[in-house]
C-alpha cells in the first residue's frame, strides 16, 4: 500500500472515491449549469452590476443596461454588447463547486475533522475572486471595444486569460486549504506507476507500506498542465456555446 506524506500528514485514498470524483464532477457541474440556464435572467444582475460600475470607471461615461430577449450593456455613442450564460462566472463556479463537493477524503483516521470547513472556505474564496476577475474582464472587453478594438479576437483572448486565471486561483485555494484534490491525483499516478512497474502486487503480498514525501515541484508539474487543460476546455465550451 502506498501513502503520500505532505505537510507532516500521511494521505491514502481509494480507487472507488477517485473514480467517483472523476466521473461525477463534470456531471454535477453540467446539471447546475442547466438549472442556472432557466434562471438566467434573474442571475444576470448579480454579476453585471459590478461590471457596469467598473465599465463606468474605465470609460468615464455612464453605461446603460437594457433587457429585451437578452441583457445588454452599452456605452453612450457605442454599440451595446449582449450577454449569455457563458459570459458569466457561473459555469466555472459550478465546476469548482462540484470539485469541492466530491473531492476524495483521506482514508487515514483523524485527518478529516475539518474537511468540510476547508471545502467551504475553498469554494467561497475562489468564487469571490473569480467573480471579481470576471467583472474586470467584462469591463475591459467593453472598454477596448468602445475605443475601436475589434471585438474578435479581443473577446476570445480575454476569455481565455480570465479562464486560466480562474483555474489558477482555484489551484492556489486548494493548495492551501484542500490539498486532498491535488494529492489524490498524485496518489492515483503513483499507484498506476507501481502497477506498470509490477511493484504494487509485490508490496501487497509482503504487507509492506510505502510512504513517499510530496515535493512542491511534483505538485506544480502536475497542476500547471491541468490548469492549461481546464482553462482551454472551458474556453472551447463557451466558444461552442455549450454553456
Amino acid at each position: 500500500m502506498i501513502s503520500l506524506k505532505y505537510r507532516r500528514i500521511n494521505y491514502n485514498f481509494s480507487w472507488k472515491n477517485s473514480l467517483l470524483f472523476i466521473i461525477s464532477c463534470p456531471l454535477i457541474a453540467f446539471f447546475i449549469v442547466m438549472i442556472a440556464n432557466y434562471f438566467w435572467l434573474y442571475l444576470f444582475p448579480l454579476y453585471i452590476f459590478p461590471a457596469t460600475v467598473l465599465t463606468n470607471i474605465f470609460v468615464g461615461k455612464t453605461s446603460i443596461i437594457s433587457l429585451n430577449t437578452h441583457y445588454s450593456l452599452s456605452v453612450p455613442d457605442s454599440i451595446g454588447v449582449y450577454f449569455t450564460l457563458g459570459c458569466s462566472p457561473y459555469p466555472a463556479i459550478a465546476l469548482f463547486f462540484a470539485i469541492c463537493l466530491v473531492a476524495p477524503h483521506n482514508k487515514i483516521n483523524g485527518t478529516n475533522k475539518s474537511v468540510w470547513k476547508r471545502k467551504t472556505l475553498t469554494f467561497i474564496v475562489s468564487s469571490i475572486i473569480i467573480f471579481i476577475v470576471n467583472s474586470f474582464r467584462i469591463a475591459l472587453t467593453i472598454y477596448f471595444y468602445h475605443n475601436g478594438t475589434p471585438y474578435y479576437p479581443m473577446h476570445d483572448i480575454l476569455e481565455y486569460i480570465t479562464t486560466f486565471i480562474s483555474v489558477f486561483v482555484f489551484f492556489i485555494c486548494t493548495y492551501y486549504w484542500l490539498p486532498e484534490i491535488i494529492i489524490s491525483g498524485i496518489w492515483s499516478i503513483e499507484i498506476i506507476k507501481n502497477i506498470i512497474l509490477k511493484k504494487y502486487s509485490l508490496e501487497i503480498k509482503n504487507g509492506s507500506h510505502k510512504v513517499r514525501k510530496i515535493k512542491i515541484t511534483y505538485i506544480l508539474s502536475l497542476w500547471i498542465p491541468i490548469c492549461i487543460f481546464i482553462g482551454t476546455s472551458l474556453s472551447i465550451l463557451v466558444y461552442l456555446k455549450i454553456f
